[in-house]
């Protein structure tokens, strides 16, 4: 055996008998399945190697894979020809899916029909497909797409996560909604799923890490399915969702579930089965496809702005272009993306059972041997030349062309996908709602895709919001007066307002304003006057929004300003526009640029509320007091029955069609940090944070900074200047 062959020996050589051996281990000394040992970016990354092999893959071994005329022993089979891959994955007799054993101890013994090639397949796949069709509500889900992508985009405050807090968040709603399942946390049931489809298409060499966090998923999945199983059994039928449909199913006669003598215990462990699979199907499958879609249009400029022009032609009114077509135009380009960057790459895994299989003509004389794993790149496949034209090119238009190199993207023969088309237009929808957001661009000049294992994890994107900005600007500018009369005049005209309460009500108009303060100063001295109007706002968005915003709203109060202004603005072309009134332009003239550290206009921005903007602060609060008669009415009033279902779970549940609805829906990464870890403790999350690489290797510079800059000076002056040198240097800036 080649050192190659000993390093990439899978998980399913020798009959499985790493799997068995991880079994047999477990039933000696059970794991610890606890919920706080659960954590993906903790146990999953895979570190510089992981890029490495993967870029290998992608560069060499693909390339070579489909150069050759025949199959390539490298550690395992790998086969990437077209015209191979299809005879393979069509010769389910001959080699058959992997994922069986592991997917049954999953789900708590019984099988799901993708890991299985015979009768239990045969069965479910029908049912499946049935449900699908019978329980799917397109333009509900597109709703859905909407209402929480939107949602998502409209709390982001003009940057998110695009690919954890958008993309995988979105698609675990619509999977919940679609399924009729109810849990805790959306964010926790995508990772759940995520876990159980890395173990399973995405660890072929048996990795203990990649085994417990599956384990661990797969055990919070069983009890969150249990649960709404129970829930169904006992409500009956007629709830929307596959779910309560295939519980009604087996309710009315297991058979049809479970085959010929099942009882309804044996039928409900197999509805759990099922839906196990889909899940792990549903999100999986959605999110990490249209992850990849965003990282392959990170890198295409071209087809990136194409995008989001049919995006945005799609929402606007009736331009005599058919929206059918625009919706088709812009998934067909989308699934170019993803031809270039597959979800399951570089391919699937079989095991071969028998070398005789129809279509073996097709490999050159190659001869598989009986048990050998077998890698069937259909990430090599879709980029064959002799199956599809010039497929080195992006071209979208090709779908239109008879082509459609995504039958193997979302699999092909009998496991091909039940959803597929389903997953193309749930795709398609989220991009919709993304790409139309006004002066979306990459938050980052190269933008890189940051992954957990095999998990997309975090890219981030930033748009124009029109409120509740992430960034918070403490804006000072000071405009000179023509003198005593002017200053005078601009005081009566504050006093006048500050009276009525006209300005205070145009700024609050204008949804962005924390704090603001405009005062008459004098910064001249006794032989020289010099009264000057001083501006202080605290606001939400970067200066130059702030001020353009609040000219919108109270431009007609600030505007009375400008005769007694003693300047003039800079020429129009220096501002970018001529749009803007005069006093507009003299406010944004004569910002003071405000530093945090000791050279220049020194100053501290403290707008009071941390990362709430005044949008969130306005909103949270009539929630609360929405929230508060909810609780009342719940709990005292006529609507007070008895029930065994926690006051919380009610309350959310009574949101559903208000005005407070898109609040159930929040970005992981705008809640407070210590809050996105559910099963720690506040004190272990600050000695998580105090013990991270990055705080370290920071803490570790600042104080050797903090030592030496002091000791240079110390050695070419004096003592007293040296300790001035770290006041000024370095001891100001940590207290600001």
């Amino acid at each position: 055996m080649s050192f190659l062959d000993s390093f990439f020996k899978t998980k399913y050589a020798e009959d499985y008998r790493k799997i068995e051996q991880a079994k047999q281990a477990e039933q000696t000394n059970p794991p610890d399945l606890r919920e706080d040992g659960f954590s993906l970016p903790d146990h999953l990354a895979g570190g510089a190697a992981s890029g490495v092999f993967s870029w290998l893959i992608r560069r060499v071994i693909l390339p070579v894979v489909l150069w050759r005329r025949t199959p390539m022993r490298l550690g395992f089979t790998w086969v990437g020809r077209h015209e191979q891959v299809e005879a393979i994955l069509s010769a389910h007799e001959a080699f058959e899916v992997p994922f069986g054993r592991e997917m049954s101890q999953m789900t708590g013994g019984v099988n799901f029909g993708l890991g299985d090639d015979g009768e239990l397949h045969d069965r479910q796949r029908p049912l499946m497909i049935e449900l699908l069709r019978d329980t799917i509500d397109r333009d509900e889900i597109a709703a859905t797409a909407k209402l929480v992508g939107n949602a998502l985009l409209d709390d982001s405050g003009g940057q998110i996560n695009a690919v954890r807090d958008f993309l995988t968040r979105a698609t675990a709603e619509i999977c919940l909604k679609v399924y009729g399942i109810e849990t805790g946390s959306a964010d926790r049931f995508a990772e759940y799923s995520m876990a159980g489809s890395a173990l399973l298409f995405a660890d072929p060499l048996g990795t203990p890490a990649y085994r417990r966090q599956a384990l661990i998923a797969s055990k919070r999945l069983r009890e969150i399915l249990d649960t709404n199983i129970t829930r169904y059994l006992h409500e009956g039928s007629g709830a929307p969702g596959l779910l309560p449909a295939l519980v009604a199913k087996a309710k009315e006669n297991p058979e049809t579930v479970s085959g010929p003598g099942a009882t309804l215990d044996d039928a409900l462990d197999e509805v759990r089965a099922m839906m196990f699979g889909l899940i792990t199907g549903f999100i999986p499958t959605n999110a990490l496809a249209a992850a990849k879609i965003l990282e392959e249009l990170s890198q295409r400029p071209k087809p990136f702005d194409e995008a989001c022009r049919l995006a945005r032609r799609y929402h606007e009114p009736d331009d005599g272009e058919p929206k059918e077509r625009t919706h088709r135009q812009l998934q067909n380009l989308l699934m170019e993306a993803l031809r270039f960057n597959p979800a399951l790459f570089p391919g699937q895994f079989r095991v071969c059972k028998s070398a005789d299989f129809e279509g073996k003509d097709r490999f050159g004389g190659f001869t598989f041997e009986p048990g050998e794993t077998v890698m069937v790149a259909t990430a090599a496949a879709v980029m064959d030349s002799s199956a599809f034209d010039d497929p080195k090119s992006f071209r979208p238009e090709r779908y239109g062309e008879g082509e459609d190199p995504t039958s193997f993207l979302f699999g092909h023969g009998i496991h091909k996908c039940v959803g597929e088309h389903l997953s193309k237009w749930i795709i398609t929808e989220l991009y919709l709602v993304l790409l139309n957001r006004p002066g979306l661009k990459f938050a980052a000049r190269k933008p890189k895709m940051n992954s957990v294992g095999p998990i997309p994890w975090k890219l981030d994107m930033v748009f124009d919001a029109e409120a509740g900005q992430r960034q918070r600007s403490m804006i000072t500018a000071a405009i000179p007066l023509t003198g005593e009369d002017g200053a005078n005049a601009v005081r009566e005209m504050l006093r006048g307002w500050q009276a009525d309460g006209s300005l205070a009500e145009g700024l609050g108009l204008s949804n962005v304003i924390h704090f603001a303060s405009l005062n008459v100063v004098e910064l001249g001295d006794a032989g020289e006057s010099r009264p000057t109007l001083l501006i202080e706002l605290s606001a939400d968005g970067t200066p130059e929004q702030v001020i353009d915003r609040i000219f919108s709203t109270a431009g007609d109060r600030l505007d009375q300003l400008e005769p007694h202004l003693a300047a003039s603005p800079k020429p129009v072309s220096a501002q970018g526009g001529n749009e803007r009134s005069t006093t507009n332009r003299l406010f944004i003239d004569h910002m003071v640029r405000l530093n945090t550290w000791p050279w220049g206009a020194i100053g501290l921005e403290f707008p009071g509320t941390g990362e709430f903007s005044v949008r969130q602060i306005e909103r949270e609060e009539a929630l609360y007091r929405h929230v508060r008669e909810q609780v009342s009415r719940l709990t005292s009033g006529p609507d007070s029955a008895r029930t065994d279902e926690p006051l919380v779970k009610q309350v959310r549940r009574a949101l559903v069609g208000t005005e407070f609805e898109d609040m159930l829906y929040r970005p992981d990464e705008r809640r407070p940090a210590f809050a996105r870890f559910p099963t720690r403790s506040f004190n272990q999350f600050l000695a998580t944070y105090f013990t991270s690489k990055p705080y370290m290797v920071g803490a570790i510079a600042f104080g050797a900074l903090t030592v030496l800059v002091p000791l240079i000076v110390l050695f070419v002056a004096s003592f007293f200047t040296a300790l001035t040198a770290y006041v000024v240097v370095w001891a100001l800036p940590l207290l600001l």
